[in-house]
C-alpha cells in the first residue's frame, strides 16, 4: 500500500522544523492541493426531488466555499498569465511600432519574473516522483534544493517594480510617453502579481504541513507572519539587485558576494537607504497581498 505524502516526510516535532520545509520551497502547487481537498469532500450529485427540496433549506456546505475559493484562485492565476503575456507583447511591439531598438533587458526581466513559478513546477514534479517511488530519502533533497533555488529567484518577480524609473527611454527615440507609461506599469503589476501568487503557495503549503486537520487554517497568525517574512526577504533581494547589481547566481561566488555586502553596508548612509527601501516596499507588497489574496482565502 502506498503511503500518503505526509507519512513519507520525516516527523518534525518543533515549529521551526515545520517552517523549514515551507521556506524550502512550496513543493506542491497550492491550487492542486485545494482542488483535491474539495474534490474529496464531494458535491451534491443526482438526488431525489425530496432531497433537492431539503437541500434548498439546508445550510450551505463547506465544500461550496472551498470550490468558490478554488475558482477565485484559478481566475487570479489566469489573469496573471495574461498580464505577463501582455507585458511581453508591449515590450516586443515597441521596436517595430516606433522604429526603435528592442530593449532586451526588459525581455530578460520578464523571463526572470516567471522563473520562480518554473522552479515550483519542476520541484513539484520531482516531489511527486519521490512519492511514487516511496523514497523518503529523495523527498528532503528535493524540498531543500527546490526551496533554496526558489528563494534565490523569487526577488526577480518583484524586481519589475524598479522598471518604473523609465531608464529604458532615450531622447532620440520617438516612442510616445503614454506608451511607455502603460508598458512599465504593466511590467510592474505583472511582477507584483507573480510575487503574490508565489507567496500564497508558501503560506498554503505551510498550513497543509503544519495544520492538516484545521477547519479554518488561514486564521493561523503564524502563517501570515511567515508570508510577511518572505515579502521582506523579497524586498531585500530587490535592493541587492538594484543597488549592488547582484544576480541570483552571484551566491555561487561567496567571497566576492560577502566582500561587496560588507563594503556596501559598512556605510551608514547605505544602511539607512536599505532600511527605507525594504520597509516601504514590504508594506506595499503586504497591503497588496491582503487585498488580492485575502478575498480568495476568506472562504477557506
Amino acid at each position: 500500500m502506498r503511503r500518503p505524502l505526509l507519512q513519507l516526510l520525516p516527523p518534525s516535532g518543533t515549529a521551526a522544523a515545520r517552517v523549514t520545509p515551507l521556506l524550502a520551497g512550496c513543493t506542491v502547487v497550492a491550487v492542486v492541493t485545494t482542488l483535491v481537498t474539495a474534490g474529496g469532500r464531494g458535491l451534491p450529485g443526482v438526488a431525489s426531488r425530496q432531497r433537492l427540496e431539503d437541500n434548498r433549506h439546508a445550510a450551505p456546505s463547506p465544500a461550496y466555499g472551498r470550490v468558490d475559493a478554488v475558482n477565485a484562485v484559478i481566475l487570479l492565476a489566469a489573469g496573471v498569465v495574461l498580464l505577463n503575456l501582455y507585458a511581453l507583447a508591449l515590450v516586443v511591439a515597441r521596436a517595430p511600432a516606433f522604429g526603435t531598438r528592442l530593449y532586451r533587458p526588459m525581455v530578460l526581466n520578464i523571463g526572470l519574473s516567471v522563473a520562480p513559478a518554473v522552479v515550483l513546477a519542476v520541484t513539484t514534479a520531482l516531489l511527486l516522483l519521490a512519492v511514487v517511488l516511496e523514497s523518503p530519502l529523495l523527498v528532503w533533497p528535493v524540498i531543500a534544493g527546490g526551496g533554496v533555488t526558489w528563494l534565490l529567484v523569487l526577488p526577480n518577480s518583484a524586481y519589475l517594480i524598479t522598471e518604473l524609473n523609465f531608464s529604458h527611454r532615450r531622447q532620440e527615440e520617438a516612442v510616445p510617453l503614454w506608451y511607455d507609461i502603460v508598458l512599465v506599469l504593466t511590467l510592474a503589476v505583472s511582477g507584483v502579481m507573480n510575487t503574490l501568487l508565489n507567496v500564497l503557495l508558501v503560506q498554503t503549503m505551510y498550513l497543509v504541513v503544519g495544520y492538516p486537520n484545521d477547519a479554518e487554517p488561514f486564521t493561523r497568525v503564524d502563517s501570515w507572519v511567515l508570508s510577511a517574512v518572505v515579502l521582506l526577504l523579497v524586498t531585500l533581494g530587490m535592493y541587492l539587485g538594484r543597488y549592488l547589481r547582484f544576480n541570483s547566481w552571484d551566491v555561487a561566488h561567496p567571497r566576492s558576494f560577502v566582500r561587496k555586502l560588507v563594503g556596501h553596508f559598512g556605510q551608514r548612509a547605505k544602511r539607512r537607504e536599505a532600511l527605507g527601501f525594504c520597509v516601504t516596499h514590504t508594506v506595499l507588497l503586504a497591503l497588496l497581498y491582503l487585498l488580492v489574496v485575502g478575498p480568495a482565502v476568506a472562504t477557506l
